[in-house]
């Protein structure tokens, strides 16, 4: 009887961390659609009619960003230094220029949604009560590659509009592209591929213990 009261007890409170991480679900879900809708479709149709393309740019002198194409500038975005980055804007592009800038913002927002519909998965799915799920182990690794591919693509994109872009303003030699790859994406890639690791790993320890029962 005091068993049965306990877990009449303990009910509630499970109920209740079921439905935050259902709550959580959506919302991640919601906030992935939302952000691949600004990158994908409200960016590019508000920039149809602006000639404008800003990008990142590394410079070594800010002397050497004095006199940019008519109608561009250059704005530096921390104090100087032997390498600086800066905000290079050129205006009067032509739509295929301006489409390559868009093009990492449009990348970016697709990753999320695809990293947002896995999460999606991921928490319903503990919060049902199933965290072992093998579609879980599944989710993890492709978050994982979204993680890696998302942002090393949008990276390189990131190198691309800058290239072009500082093409379009006549300063080849006084700015380059930011770098493409960096420890962070690889870092959070290999953080989720552990996860999925340590599911995997709860999934066989259940199914062990379902075995001798």
């Amino acid at each position: 009887m005091v068993n049965h009261s306990s877990a009449q007890g303990s009910t509630p409170s499970g109920a209740n961390a079921s439905r935050g991480l259902q709550f959580i679900a959506g919302v991640v879900l919601v906030a992935g659609m939302l952000a691949a809708f600004v990158g994908v479709v409200m960016i590019p149709a508000l920039n149809l009619t602006d000639s404008t393309g800003t990008t990142k740019v590394i410079v070594d002198s800010p002397s050497r960003l004095a006199a940019p194409k008519e109608a561009s500038s250059a704005a530096f975005l921390g104090p100087w230094s032997p390498t600086t980055e800066a905000e290079l804007t050129v205006q009067q592009l032509s739509m295929p220029v301006r489409t390559v800038t868009l093009l990492p913002g449009a990348l970016a927002g697709l990753a999320i949604l695809v990293s947002a519909w896995m999460l999606f998965g991921l928490l319903r799915t503990i919060g049902g009560g199933a965290p072992f799920d093998p579609k879980n182990v599944r989710r993890l690794r492709i978050l994982a590659a979204t993680v890696l591919v998302g942002w090393l693509g949008t990276n390189a994109l990131d190198a691309w509009s800058a290239h072009v872009l500082i093409r379009e303003a006549n300063l080849g030699g006084a700015a380059s592209p930011p770098a493409v790859f960096g420890l962070a994406p690889f870092a959070c890639a290999v953080l989720v591929l552990a996860v999925a690791l340590a599911f995997q790993e709860g999934r066989a320890l259940q199914d062990d213990v379902a075995g001798m029962v």
